[in-house]
């Protein structure tokens, strides 16, 4: 029903399978959240240590 020579109208893609859109909405930023929070704990539990028992006025989470 449009008039002769108008683009067709973008829309968004049909989705067919919601176990794909459940994995990079939900499975993917919960990978890259813990590994954020294993790197975290590393440093600042192991790497970070020793300085951070020397100094009492760095404050960390832990």
């Amino acid at each position: 029903m449009r008039p002769e020579g108008a683009a067709a109208r973008v829309t968004w893609p049909y989705i067919e399978d919601k176990s794909y859109l459940c994995t990079w909405l939900f499975l993917v930023p919960l990978i890259v959240y813990t590994l954020w929070q294993i790197l975290y704990f590393l440093i600042v539990n192991v790497l970070r240590r020793q300085r951070f028992l020397r100094d009492p006025e760095v404050m960390t989470s832990y």
